[in-house]
């Protein structure tokens, strides 16, 4: 029954990703689980194994980026958050010809990355992070301790809530990325200088009427005023709230993203 499950969820995730194994990659390993967090709270999550048909494969530590998927896609099936955003990012790093990890947590229905509501103009960064958030620090800790992972490039990138729980993360962990790529999400910008050594490139849609385009013009000026030089930005004049696809399709900014590097 467990290699049926698992071969069905392989099946759904490439039908999903649109032939990325016929094109510029192939998913060497899929994890499929759900992580029991301190909390005692169970987290799904995905973790893939990214071969790149243009890369080499080797035993050499692997980058990592996890990825914080949105609201519409919330539940426990641990393949639904799979099927938005993800499948462009994952199909442009096969192009650039990158071999990596990707990690992927589920956040359960009625639940967030972090505990705001999208819709304001402003918030104020909470004193713990919400739960969902906290399990999956945790989680990233677990897969760092188990997996083959080049601990100076992992990435953080989130859309929609994703991109609210982005911004959380980064607040609360400041040491642990490479770099970011928040999109259409929202921070608290009087935080601005506990990021300003991060390279973050933050990305939103200005037509977009679900979050507003300033939750993301805001953080980057006051990273920009805590001193940042590492601190990029990509409004779409022409897309609304969903511009992920636009966004991860830019092999520019792809290729930014994995070049960085913590020294």
């Amino acid at each position: 029954m467990f290699l049926f499950l698992k071969c069905l969820l392989l099946g759904l995730l490439l039908f999903s990703l649109g032939g990325l194994r016929a094109q510029s990659a192939r998913i060497d390993t899929l994890l499929k689980s759900a992580f029991r967090a301190s909390s005692g709270r169970l987290l799904p999550y995905v973790l893939l194994h990214l071969q790149a048909a243009k890369a080499p494969n080797t035993d050499k530590p692997l980058p990592l980026i996890v990825f914080l998927h949105g609201a519409g896609e919330r539940g426990v099936d641990g393949v639904s958050h799979t099927r938005v955003g993800l499948p462009m990012l994952l199909r442009t790093i096969g192009n650039l010809g990158e071999n990596c990890l990707i990690l992927a947590p589920q956040c359960p229905e009625n639940h967030r990355w972090a505990d705001t509501d999208w819709k304001l103009k402003e918030h104020i960064l909470a004193d713990t992070a919400y739960w969902t958030l906290q399990a999956a620090q945790e989680l990233l800790t677990y897969i760092e301790g188990t997996q083959a992972i080049d601990k100076k490039r992992i990435y953080l990138t989130g859309l929609s809530m994703g991109g609210f729980g982005v911004w959380d993360w980064l607040m609360r962990d400041t040491q642990r990325f490479a770099a970011a790529l928040p999109i259409c999400g929202g921070g608290d910008y009087r935080q601005g200088q506990r990021l300003a050594h991060i390279p973050i490139y933050a990305a939103h849609g200005l037509k977009d009427k679900l979050v507003l385009p300033r939750r993301t013009t805001d953080m980057t000026a006051a990273l920009r005023r805590a001193g940042s030089k590492k601190v990029r930005e990509l409004l779409l004049p022409n897309a609304g709230h969903l511009c992920w696809d636009a966004v991860y399709a830019r092999e520019e900014t792809i290729r930014w993203l994995l070049a960085q590097q913590q020294k």
